[in-house]
């Protein structure tokens, strides 16, 4: 089933896009994944802003993992739940609330 418009048509050539939660975010990005990732890449991916919190905030990310995740981030619709800065969220999540 395609994208489809207000009057329910399919509207040719759209993308499906998919929402992503953040342990499936955490399994794809583990490098045995790559076909996960591949299927990811092909439906528009989608995650909330606590996914983004979440993942990003774990406290024993690498620099290697967070640049990763970060491009993945950067290349997927973020749905904003909070008007706080991100960045502050994930701050105050690696240190311990």
């Amino acid at each position: 089933m395609g994208a489809r418009d207000k009057s329910g048509q399919v509207i040719a050539g759209a993308r499906r896009m998919m929402l992503i939660d953040s342990n499936i975010i955490i399994y794809a990005a583990q490098p045995e994944h790559a076909g996960l990732r591949e299927f990811i890449a092909e439906h528009s991916p989608c995650v909330s802003a606590v996914s983004y919190v979440e993942v990003l905030g774990f406290h024993d990310l690498s620099e290697q993992d967070r640049a990763h995740l970060e491009a993945f981030f950067f290349a997927s619709t973020v749905f904003p739940l909070l008007r706080l800065s991100w960045a502050r969220l994930c701050n105050c999540a690696r240190q311990g609330g």
